[in-house]
């Protein structure tokens, strides 16, 4: 009640005095001296302490009056808490008699640390496509990087690489890649949410190992040059290729060039191809050169001889009958040249066949009666054959002093004979009669087989007649030729020998 009637007084009398301002603080519900005051500090900027996403922050207390007033924070930390990343506004507040005041300030936490990066090891990969190294489709050569601050794992559109050397390019993941030949650097930057980067870097090395592919033409076969033991061989050079480009090499280790002589026999021909990389791939092909050519060889002529063993037979004395000449394209060597005869009469083998020998020789060898057919053949070291032929023909011994050629009835004046004898082909007979008759002359061969008639009509005395007798489709042997007049018949024997 007491203290009612002095504060009434008070205003009275402040009133009356002028002191308006005192009257207003004191009907304005106590203001001017009970409302508390509040000053903040100043706002605060820190960085993240390391390995975490925020800073441990101290802070001095706000200023405050009256001093009985209470402090409280109504948002914020207290000093000395941690601060995450970010600004935290930190909100104090003072009371006294009911009445309040507020005061603010900022925290600031930035994050200036650099994201942990790392690389894989470097790699060593050899050419899987062309010249190249295509990486497969995964990320295992993606750098891995955590940060301090989320996200804790950095995310691969915040990871890119820079690729340096045989290789250009860029990108935030490395599947798929393509790395060219050599060595390569691949620089990776990691970037964290507050634009803090770090870097890391790896090599990566490709090396081909794939082989040139060489292709050579398919082997060859020809015979050899006329009179040569040899031929000029040509081909097309093989084909070669390689995976990378440039510093391709073939070269021929083996054989002879295209449009040389290759000798007779098989000739190997290899190429090589190396690649810059020196990688080496080889290819063959063989050249066949055949001799196809017969060896030459050159008999005697045909031979008459008259019987000089018992039973009609020719025994030969000295080499008469063996071969004059044989001859090769090629060099010879060993126990060559390698002959063998074969001698028939009617038909049957009566000497031989002989072994291939290099000394053959017909010499004291017996010959039948009639016509011998010999054969000499000649064999080259590369099995060629050639053979020559010649007739022998055995007659018996003649007792008389008349040409074989000439049969001459003297008694009756009668002429036949043919010429030549033996002869090849084509002989000519000659005959006369001593009075004029109808003369008929036939050619029968050994076995009485009419071969022609030459002449068939009348004869005028003492005219010689003359008829050609062409054999060439006749066999080789011994033919009769009959003259058949109106008195008498008359013969002769002629000898073919093609």
């Amino acid at each position: 009640m007491k203290k009612e009637y002095i504060k009434r007084n008070l205003i009275s009398s402040l009133y009356r005095k002028g002191f308006m301002f005192i009257l207003f603080c004191l009907l304005g519900a106590g203001y001017c001296f009970s409302q508390p005051t509040i000053t903040c500090p100043s706002n605060i900027t820190a960085n993240t302490a390391s390995g975490i996403c925020g800073a441990y922050v101290t802070y001095a207390a706000p200023i405050f009056t009256p001093s009985g007033a209470t402090l409280s924070l109504i948002s914020g930390h207290t000093s000395g808490s941690l601060f995450q990343k970010g600004v935290t506004t930190n909100k104090f507040k003072v009371t006294y008699d009911n009445k309040s005041a507020t005061c603010s300030f900022t925290i600031t936490v930035n994050d200036h640390e650099i994201p942990v990066i790392n690389c894989p090891p470097n790699q060593n990969v050899n050419t899987n496509t062309g010249c190249t190294y295509v990486h497969p489709n995964n990320t295992q050569w993606n750098a891995t990087a955590s940060d301090n601050c989320p996200p804790t794992t950095v995310p691969a559109a915040s990871k890119t690489y820079v690729m340096t050397g045989c290789t250009i390019g860029t990108g935030n993941s490395l599947a798929n890649a393509v790395f060219q030949l050599g060595c390569t650097t691949v620089t990776w930057t990691a970037t964290d949410a507050s634009g803090n980067q770090s870097t890391c870097k790896f090599m990566v090395c490709v090396t081909d190992i794939i082989r040139p592919k060489i292709n050579c033409p398919a082997d060859i076969v020809v015979d050899n040059k006329t009179g040569w033991c040899a031929a000029i061989v040509t081909y097309s050079d093989p084909t070669y290729s390689d995976n990378c480009p440039g510093g391709l090499t073939m070269y021929q280790y083996v054989g002879f060039q295209s449009g040389a002589t290759f000798p007779i026999g098989t000739t190997n021909n290899c190429y090589r191809a190396t690649d810059a990389s020196g990688n080496v791939a080889s290819c063959c092909f063989k050249v066949t050169v055949n001799d196809a050519q017969l060896p030459l060889i050159n008999c005697p002529g045909n031979q008459t001889r008259s019987s000089n063993t018992t039973g009609g037979k020719y025994t030969n004395t000295g080499t008469f009958f063996d071969p004059i000449s044989f001859s090769d394209n090629c060099p010879v060597t060993g126990s060559w040249p390698k002959i063998s005869y074969t001698v028939m009469n009617n038909n049957v083998i009566i000497l031989g066949p002989s072994s291939w020998l290099n000394a053959n020789s017909l010499s004291g060898k017996k010959f039948n009666s009639g016509i011998n057919t010999v054969t000499w053949s000649v064999k080259d070291e590369a099995g060629n054959i050639n053979s020559c032929i010649f007739m022998v023909a055995v007659t018996a011994k003649s007792t008389s002093s008349i040409d074989e050629e000439t049969i001459v009835v003297n008694e009756n004046g009668v002429l036949l004979k043919n010429y030549p004898n033996p002869f090849s082909q084509m002989t000519t007979v000659v005959f006369s009669v001593p009075e004029d008759t109808y003369v008929k002359l036939d050619v029968y061969d050994m076995t009485g087989r009419l071969v022609n008639n030459l002449f068939a009509g009348d004869a005028v005395n003492n005219q010689d007649y003359t008829v050609e007798f062409d054999c060439n489709a006749c066999p080789n042997g011994i033919y009769l030729y009959k003259m058949t007049t109106g008195k008498a018949v008359y013969t002769g024997k002629m000898i073919l020998l093609k």
